[in-house]
Parts: C-alpha cells; structure tokens; sequence
C-alpha cells in the first residue's frame, strides 16, 4: 500500500476510555500504528501489569473521532479545595490546559488515544483515512471485476401433448 510521506504512520499517547459522553485518560502508555491493512493497538497498563497487542483491519473502522477538552480531574480537584482558595488556581488550569485525544471506532472496540500534538494526531488520522480510503477502493475495483450480470431466469416451457 502506498502512503504519502507527509502523514503519520503511528502515534502514541496514554490510552483512554469512553464513559458516555465523556472520554477519560486512564493510567499507561498507548501506541496505534498502521501496518500495511492493519491498524495495530499496543497498550500497556501502569507499571507495565497489563499489556495488550491487538489487529484491527482497516476496513473494520466505522468513525474517527478527534476532540479537545478541559482537564477535568484539575476541575473536580479545585472544586475541592476550593475553600483554600487555592481551588481557583486548579479550575482556571483546567480551563487552560486542554487534553486532545483521538477515537477510533471499530466494529468491536473503540481505540482512545490522549496526545497533546495536535498536529499529530491530524496526520495520523489522514494516514487512516487514506488507508481506508485505498483499501475500499482495491476491494470496489476486486467486486467489479468479479460481478458479473446475473442470468434471466427462464420461463417454464408448457408441453402441447393433449392429455
């Protein structure tokens, strides 16, 4: 498969999950790389406990999802020591420092990946969608050589012998 040099071929972040409507970072290390018709998930969990190495085919990917948010553990930590009043600072940071994360939709997962680049993040999902995009048409070009029209079914023949 070709790729053009200006995309991203993998990324690597912390892993995530999504809660709802709301897309939490989880503790551990995460790298998604596309290799060759695959879209390879490396994870591993903290202190290196857990570790995970799974394949997803490309054509398995229904949506990719990039967003931007406010950090909200700083949020719910300065809404805490509010009466401090060193909760101020917290939740002003929370505003300000901004996490992006990437979602990937899969028929049976969904890939999170927390990265603060987000320039990264755009060029990988431009790699994934060009091999997506590549993949679909490889298989449309296989299908239409393969079709071909189906044969009209044939009318019963009547006999003209008298009973």
């Amino acid at each position: 498969m070709k790729r053009n040099t200006n995309f991203t071929t993998q990324i690597n972040g912390i892993p995530g999950k999504v809660v709802g409507l709301t897309v939490l970072p989880i503790q551990g290390s995460c790298s998604l790389q596309l290799v060759d018709d695959f879209l390879k998930t490396k994870t591993q969990s903290f202190f290196g406990l857990e570790e995970s190495e799974t394949l997803t085919p490309v054509q398995d990917v229904r949506t990719i999802e990039t967003g931007e948010g406010c950090t909200w553990w700083l949020f719910w930590i300065g809404v805490l020591t509010l009466f401090m009043m060193i909760g101020i600072i917290f939740i002003v940071l929370a505003f300000v420092i901004k996490q992006r994360w990437l979602i990937i939709y899969t028929s049976r997962a969904n890939l999170v990946v927390f990265n603060r680049n987000k320039e990264k993040i755009e060029q990988f999902k431009r790699g994934l969608v060009e091999a997506m995009i590549s993949q679909n048409s490889s298989k449309s070009k296989v299908s239409d050589s393969s079709l071909k029209p189906p044969t009209p079914p044939r009318p019963p023949v009547l006999s003209k012998t008298p009973l």
